[in-house]
């Protein structure tokens, strides 16, 4: 007897793709499920109706799944919550804030670890990016003061070597950054307001204008 194609035809979850070949004289159909699977089944079974998925399709098991419910407010969740995102953070403020009433000498530890932790870690970066972490409080102070212009860390090396790494006003080594028109007088933190300048002379002009300052402490080595 010939046997029956079943190429192409559906049998509940199960759709033929094409024949598998032949085992003890039974022919064999590849079948792919609903769910994505593939499974070689006999065809006599397909006809019978004993295979209808493959087997380990939750839909063949269980049928749709059931939506699920937030416990307080009742809306749909996804199935592996049972509170939705806004009563998810209240339950959880609430429970933070009663284990910190009943363990306040835990929090007080775990508060000072955690803050340990950060400083530790702040003080490595710092460590490891000098330069960057030096541009970064000049950005901040350049910020808190309301002043113009965004020089970046790149911008101001150019300018640090280009003067030898030597103060402008004195020649010495050079450690910090010197506001030519000082912020708090509405100086620019910009590439032609910033000059390298050792701690003594930045110390000695602080907010005062350069012609002014050097009216009064006048700098050998001005270049």
């Amino acid at each position: 007897m010939k046997n029956q194609d079943e190429t192409g035809k559906r049998y509940g979850l199960l759709l033929v793709l094409g024949h598998a070949g032949v085992t003890s004289g039974n022919a064999y159909w590849s079948c792919v499920c609903v769910c994505g699977s593939v499974k070689r089944v006999a065809g006599f079974n397909l006809r019978a109706g004993r295979s209808r998925s493959c087997g380990g399709c939750s839909r063949a098991k269980h049928g749709p799944k059931k939506p699920r419910f937030c416990k307080e407010c009742f809306v749909v969740v996804a199935p592996r919550h049972q509170r939705c995102a806004s009563c998810r953070r209240t339950h959880h403020n609430r429970t933070g804030r009663l284990w910190l009433l009943n363990n306040p000498g835990k929090a007080r530890a775990v508060q000072e670890k955690r803050a340990d932790r950060k400083k530790q870690t702040c003080r490595a970066w710092v460590e490891a990016n000098r330069e960057r972490a030096r541009a970064n409080r000049r950005a901040r102070r350049a910020r808190i003061s309301g002043a113009t212009g965004d020089m970046t860390n790149k911008e101001w090396i150019g300018i640090f070597d280009s003067y030898d790494r030597r103060c402008v006003y004195c020649g010495d080594a050079a450690t910090t950054t010197d506001h030519v028109a000082p912020l708090v007088l509405g100086g620019a933190h910009s590439t032609t307001n910033c000059v390298p300048c050792c701690i003594r002379c930045n110390c000695s002009k602080g907010a005062t204008p350069l012609v002014a300052w050097l009216a009064r402490r006048p700098m050998p080595g001005w270049r």
